[in-house]
């Protein structure tokens, strides 16, 4: 019997928990090398990678067994993966082109009444390029 291939409105019903993040080159059929990330959550690894062809983001569930590349690096120390990993993914906002093209995908850990920490995967020259958003803060 084959294991299910997490998907990320999956991820974001079942609240999956961010175990850890590894940065993973990528060989293309061109020759290539583009750099994905493997989010691995308590119900599944998820993959963030350029398209074959480099015009936008893909994200597509990993069975469990999947083995990462041996250049796989661990991004669990690094900013802002270290303040993420134990939350649950609750939210994923797709951010696309005027061509329709996904360019990024914004991802939220933590309900909105939780403290939420927001993360943003981008496309940028054949890499997936992360930018942690600042938290908005009330004044009193």
């Amino acid at each position: 019997m084959s294991e299910r291939r997490p998907t990320l409105a999956g991820l974001i019903s079942q609240s999956a928990t961010l175990l850890r993040v590894d940065a993973v080159p990528v060989a293309e059929a061109s020759g290539r090398r583009s750099r994905a990330l493997v989010l691995t959550f308590d119900v599944g690894p998820l993959i963030v990678e350029p398209s074959h062809d480099g015009s936008e983001l893909r994200f597509a569930g990993l069975e469990s067994g999947d083995v990462l590349d041996q250049g796989a690096a661990s991004l669990n120390e690094e900013e802002p993966w270290w303040a993420l990993l134990g939350c649950p993914l609750t939210r994923a906002d797709e951010i696309l082109e005027s061509d329709g093209h996904r360019a990024g995908l914004e991802l939220q850990f933590r309900r909105d009444d939780e403290n939420p920490r927001r993360v943003t995967l981008r496309l940028r020259e054949d890499a997936v390029e992360v930018a942690p958003q600042a938290r908005e803060r009330t004044l009193h």
